[in-house]
């Protein structure tokens, strides 16, 4: 069995003792004393400094110890060049990711700018567009609405025309939407006003009387049976064919 090696506390006696008495109260040979065998430690080694061996004290330098010598120990060794290769990686990585994420977030946020700025632009223009195209209808109709009234008082000096503005105004509109030119929905509708003064006021009378779609057929054998009763020369008397195609659109373009 081994030996463990201690001083007394009081006489500082170097005892010797066995391993076995470790833990065991013992009286001091010199003294008296009684002490605790201690349980004495492995020693611990440092990289630049001798370790004690076995139970004996460690040789005390009578020169004072330099501890600046310690920080010239390098705890990592050779893992130290790893250990800093791989954390500029992991740092590399980090700021590389940081940067690519920032650049994302840019990239998005011009991206939303864009298109709601272009949506918020051509929301403008259909606005713009519809409400140009509201006052271009309103100025067609105000005009219409002039031409209409300016030839249904020039129609009444002529003759029999007994049509009122609102209703003169349906015909010359459904007219000028189906024609090519203004002087082609001009002269059809000179041409209307003779058929009227021939038919003595016939014309117009079956045109007032245009409510529905059941009205057109009535409307027509009105001035059919006018043509046939007529006596005196033949006259240039209104087309049935047109007259009925006519009364059909002025009722649609009405919402009849």
């Amino acid at each position: 069995m081994g030996e463990t090696t201690f001083t007394c506390p009081v006489c500082q006696k170097s005892l010797v003792a066995d391993e076995q008495l470790v833990g065991q109260d013992l009286p001091c040979p010199v003294c008296g004393h009684l002490m605790t065998v201690p349980r004495v430690r492995a020693a611990l080694s440092v990289k630049g400094r001798p370790a004690a061996t076995g139970g004996a004290q460690p040789a005390v330098s009578s020169a004072p110890e330099n501890l600046s010598e310690l920080a010239e120990v390098d705890a990592f060794g050779e893992d130290r060049e790893q250990i800093v290769r791989a954390r500029r990686r992991w740092m590399f990585a980090v700021k590389l990711l940081t940067a690519i994420g920032m650049l994302g977030t840019l990239v998005v946020v011009v991206y939303a700018g864009y298109r709601f700025f272009d949506a918020r632009e051509a929301r403008k223009r259909q606005i713009e567009a519809a409400f140009m195209q509201q006052e271009e209808a309103q100025n067609l109709r105000r005009r219409q609405l002039l031409d209409a009234r300016r030839m249904n008082a020039a129609a009444k000096q002529q003759g029999y025309w007994i049509l009122t503005d609102d209703m003169c105004y349906r015909l010359w509109r459904t007219i000028s939407l189906h024609s090519s030119t203004p002087q082609e929905a001009q002269a059809q509708f000179d041409a209307w006003v003779a058929y009227d003064t021939v038919t003595h006021g016939l014309l117009s009378e079956c045109f007032a009387t245009l409510k529905s779609s059941a009205d057109i057929e009535p409307a027509c054998q009105r001035l059919a049976g006018f043509a046939l009763g007529r006596q005196g020369p033949p006259a240039r008397m209104p087309p049935l064919a047109q007259f009925r195609e006519l009364a059909r659109l002025m009722l649609a373009d009405s919402g009849y």
